[in-house]
């Protein structure tokens, strides 16, 4: 015999504004990182700085949580940032004729390794709103929250053409 379940709507267990501050910082991850490409920075350089996401994390949890990370894993971000530095300095134009590009490839650089720091920053606010509220993948809000931001990409996919 089949039990009948009533329907009932339920409030989000998450607040509203959490779910905001979460997708904006994906949003801004992510656009940061697609516009890089407009910035003269080759893929395979926009691959090996985002491999340097680990560090990152671990510096963003370092300053807020004002913990100091286990020697192994400190000795691991440090050789992980060197080669990532390797790589930068190794993927700069050089050419006489790029270096009108160098400024941008800078610039885009940049732009790189700021999304790495507010990647980190999505990250921890992840694990702050599992941490209080649980875990409620069944929450609609949630869906919900990422298409509010579904309009906004669709402005900078016209804006690019």
């Amino acid at each position: 015999m089949a039990s009948k379940r009533s329907l009932q709507i339920v409030g989000p267990k998450i607040p509203l504004k959490q779910y905001v501050m979460l997708v904006s910082l994906f949003f801004i991850t992510t656009v940061a990182n697609n516009y890089v490409y407009a910035l003269h920075v080759p893929s395979t350089l926009h691959m090996i700085i985002r491999s340097a996401s680990s560090p990152a994390s671990m510096l963003v949890y370092c300053c807020v949580k004002k913990q100091m990370p286990k020697l192994n894993n400190a000795i691991g971000s440090i050789l992980i940032s060197a080669g990532v530095a390797l790589a930068m300095y190794g993927g700069a134009p050089t050419d006489e004729e790029n270096k009108g590009t160098f400024l941008y490839w800078c610039i885009g650089v940049t732009i790189l390794l700021a999304t790495l720091i507010t990647g980190a920053f999505t990250g921890l606010q992840q694990e702050r709103l599992y941490s209080k509220y649980g875990k409620h993948p069944n929450e609609v809000i949630n869906n919900i929250t990422y298409l509010l931001f579904m309009p906004c990409y669709e402005y900078f996919a016209i804006q690019e053409n």
